[in-house]
């Protein structure tokens, strides 16, 4: 992987990231309007997205669905998504604030990183320039993990709603959670492939 591919790939997957983090909120409203009335899903449309922290928002939702699912057997359903939720949400927030640093001479899927904004205290074994992340950083396969597990949670969620609704699920089958992110070359390839121009596959060697 070229720095000029690491780059088109990084922030295409950020990208995706935070877009499927919208899933999941969006995910989060449409339970609340399964257990409520038509009439009042534009009120309660409102409120939810009206919120900019996150954490106010699941406060908000969970409030909401503690009193609708109080004598269901779904209740610790929901209590389990709540967890699950304010665990993720701390690596939604590094992908949205974290700043993005450069490492000209890292290895491929190293050279660009999501870390913390310095904090004044010098870097230990500091060189110039720096050839990898701090500890900590998210780097390109990172990125991709967080926008997979997003996805999955987003589909796990749709099938909540789905059985509150009494309907039958509409993702049977939801895998890749606990799976490993695609290798540095297979992205690669994927990225080819989404831009139109897959790579022609090596010769093998005589």
């Amino acid at each position: 992987m070229t720095k000029g591919e690491e780059e088109q790939a990084f922030f295409h997957e950020l990208g995706l990231a935070i877009c499927n983090w919208n899933f999941v909120e969006s995910g989060i409203y449409e339970i609340m309007t399964a257990v409520s009335e038509p009439q009042d899903h534009a009120a309660i449309g409102f409120g939810f997205f009206a919120i900019d922290n996150f954490r106010a928002k699941l406060l908000f939702a969970d409030e909401f669905l503690k009193r609708k699912l109080s004598d269901s057997s779904r209740r610790n359903e929901w209590d389990g998504f709540v967890t699950r939720l304010r665990k993720t949400v701390a690596r939604r927030n590094r992908l949205a604030h974290d700043r993005v640093f450069i490492y000209v001479l890292g290895s491929p899927g190293r050279r660009f990183a999501l870390e913390e904004w310095p904090n004044g205290k010098p870097r230990k074994n500091a060189s110039w320039p720096a050839k990898k992340p701090r500890d900590g950083a998210l780097c390109l396969r990172d990125v991709v993990s967080c926008k997979r597990d997003f996805y999955y949670l987003s589909l796990e969620l749709k099938n909540f709603r789905a059985t509150l609704l009494g309907r039958k699920i509409p993702h049977p089958e939801v895998h890749g959670r606990a799976e490993s992110p695609p290798t540095i070359r297979a992205i690669t390839r994927q990225m080819h492939e989404a831009l139109g121009h897959p790579q022609k596959p090596s010769r093998p060697k005589s």
